[in-house]
């Protein structure tokens, strides 16, 4: 695949429902890709120094003011035919204060690779998952493909299994690691895969993989062999 784009890093950003592996898998294919002496940038590092300081967000969005309100005009039209109730609107918010950072990252020529396991793609999911009304998931993959150099991985997991590794880690921070009836939790699960799923359809013009989790090692070599593998060009 080709890895660069205007000498952008190759944004490798990984989607899937909670307890799907994303944050295991990415940190290995980054530490793998590391070994080739590359530049490797893995953005939760950056969201753990930035998300409560406000006055970073501020400042980031305030030197990318044009990305930012092309940004909100998307955020805006994807959920136009949408009821929004607070949580979502709250999410809409967090998602606007964390893109200046991301905007940044995802542009900067001091990295090789970007590793990001909470992405736009996620954040999106969050934002429209639990509100009801058509969504126009195809401005999403469209400003993805003008504006970086992405590739997505998209991580399939059986629910039952993602379930049981929600109940098990102790530091989740996604909503469904805060209910603690597991019926509930699985139905949550279940409304957030059929969202990727909805997503994933409309993703027409930006390159993609999916991979299932079960075997974790098995995934991590084959997004390896595609990066850096035999299909480069």
């Amino acid at each position: 695949m080709k890895k660069s784009k205007k000498k952008l890093p190759l944004v490798i950003e990984f989607t899937g429902v909670p307890g799907s592996g994303k944050s295991t898998i990415a940190h290995l294919i980054g530490e793998k890709i590391e070994k080739n002496n590359l530049r490797v940038f893995y953005y939760d590092q950056y969201f753990s120094r930035t998300s409560h300081k406000r006055f970073l967000q501020l400042k980031n969005i305030l030197f990318n003011i044009v990305p930012f309100t092309k940004y909100f005009f998307l955020l805006l039209k994807l959920t136009k035919k949408c009821k929004k109730d607070y949580l979502s609107i709250k999410y809409i918010l967090a998602s606007l204060l964390n893109y200046g950072g991301k905007y940044i990252l995802y542009r900067s020529r001091k990295y090789d690779y970007v590793i990001v396991d909470q992405g736009i793609i996620q954040e999106i999911e969050s934002i429209t998952c639990y509100i009801k009304g058509e969504k126009n998931y195809n401005l999403l993959y469209q400003f993805i493909h003008d504006n970086f150099n992405m590739l997505i991985i998209d991580v399939n997991v059986e629910l039952n299994e993602a379930l049981s590794r929600i109940n098990k880690r102790k530091a989740g921070a996604s909503r469904i690691d805060f209910i603690k009836d597991s019926k509930e939790q699985l139905n949550n699960l279940n409304i957030e895969n059929d969202t990727f799923i909805s997503m994933r359809k409309s993703n027409k013009c930006v390159e993609h993989i999916s991979i299932t989790s079960s075997n974790i090692n098995e995934n991590v070599s084959e997004i390896y062999n595609f990066i850096i593998g035999g299909k480069n060009d």
